[in-house]
């Protein structure tokens, strides 16, 4: 798996991304993490860009998310952190 191009549109990170040789468009979400071990990142659309399909198998999106996902255990000061960046960042795109 390969990502590249990776575009940050408000709240929302935008990348190619390549998964067994074709080409795909992501579309993820960036939250907070509430708790230590959570995702940081949720799936809001993909597509492949050759066709304009969705044909990932569940298991393949979940490989993804797992990518993309840090697996870690967050201190309280980081997720407070990371939860003022996010709006600071939204309200600067706004």
């Amino acid at each position: 798996m390969e990502m590249s191009k990776f575009i940050l549109h408000g709240d929302i990170l935008i990348m190619n991304v390549k998964i067994d040789d074709v080409d795909y468009t992501f579309g993820i979400r960036w939250k907070a993490p509430k708790k230590p071990y959570d995702e940081t990142w949720e799936l809001v659309s993909y597509v492949k860009n050759s066709t304009g399909e969705k044909d990932l198998s569940e298991e393949q999106i979940k490989k993804f998310i797992d990518a993309v996902n840090p697996k870690m255990k967050f201190p309280s000061s980081v997720l407070k952190l990371a939860s003022w960046l996010v709006k600071w960042l939204v309200k600067r795109k706004s």
